[in-house]
């Protein structure tokens, strides 16, 4: 009965993202309630992302979740923080979401693969192979990033891809002899 009640919540749309909010600390309505907010879409995202950061860790992932239904802009960059979560679910979800609201991710993403947090760089550059073709011109436009390990996670995510637009930039490289790049795609090559 809970459950049908935080589906009809979910209809009602925004006055009734605070129940829904607070129905995620309960273990039988969580998903449900997850499911409602991401139905109600705008009006739940800044509540979702707050708890995001919650000591619970199935309600971070239930909210990553909701936030991946809605896949707006305003969510990515508390998704990618959630990228680094102790939860493997956590990750998981955040990644799908990531995945999901594609396009518009892509260059926090990239921006991400400057982060002091090495965990946090590795995950960027495997959203962003998962995301796949959206992904590809930006990452491109990376290759020309300032920072060295931005250039070589470029190129590396680049190959995993393994999009043909690609070809141009790395022979541009390998003619001005751009060493971080160079050892991104050594780097891609290695792991096939």
């Amino acid at each position: 009965m809970r459950k049908a009640a935080a589906e009809a919540l979910g209809q009602i749309g925004g006055p009734a993202v605070e129940p829904l909010i607070a129905a995620l600390e309960d273990w039988d309505v969580r998903k449900a309630a997850a499911e409602a907010l991401g139905q109600i879409g705008g009006p739940a995202v800044e509540p979702l992302v707050a708890v995001l950061v919650c000591g619970d860790r199935d309600v971070r992932r239930y909210a990553a979740e909701a936030l991946g239904y809605i896949g707006v802009r305003p969510a990515v960059e508390a998704l990618i923080y959630a990228l680094k979560d102790q939860g493997v679910l956590v990750r998981v979800a955040a990644d799908a979401a990531l995945v999901k609201i594609g396009g518009p991710a892509v260059e926090p993403l990239i921006g991400a693969l400057r982060d002091q947090d090495e965990d946090v760089r590795k995950a960027a550059a495997e959203t962003l192979c998962r995301i796949g073709g959206p992904a590809v011109e930006p990452l491109i436009g990376a290759l020309r990033d300032q920072d060295e390990d931005v250039r070589k996670a470029a190129a590396e995510t680049l190959c995993r891809i393994g999009d043909t637009r690609a070809v141009e930039p790395f022979i541009a490289a390998l003619e001005c002899r751009d060493r971080a790049v160079l050892s991104g795609i050594a780097a891609a090559a290695a792991l096939g």
